[in-house]
């Protein structure tokens, strides 16, 4: 009987740490993450030269990335606007990797 009672607590312990790893690894990839703008959509008016936004749109990239450089790109016109997009490039120097 006190063998039984030995096995049980092993067998609920090694539950709790498998349960406990299992929620380490489930949360971490969120906890060293962050959301950061990825691109916007713009119209310049060729009459007045306002700027209008478009769209925007944020994307996930690891917490130690930062901003590296901003590419802009004429993607469409028409008879009164130019509409651009904005592109924000980041870098994580512990990977050396870009994120475009």
């Amino acid at each position: 009987m006190k063998k039984g009672k030995k096995r049980g607590l092993l067998y609920r312990s090694l539950l709790v740490f498998i349960l406990l790893a299992g929620l380490v690894v489930a949360v971490q990839p969120g906890a060293y993450a962050k959301s950061v703008p990825y691109w916007e959509k713009f119209d310049i008016n060729s009459f007045t030269g306002k700027r209008s936004t478009v769209s925007t749109q944020s994307r996930t990239v690891p917490n130690n990335a930062y901003w590296s450089y901003t590419t802009t790109d004429k993607i469409s016109s028409g008879w009164n606007y130019n509409r651009y997009i904005t592109l924000l490039h980041y870098y994580d120097s512990s990977t050396k990797k870009y994120y475009h």
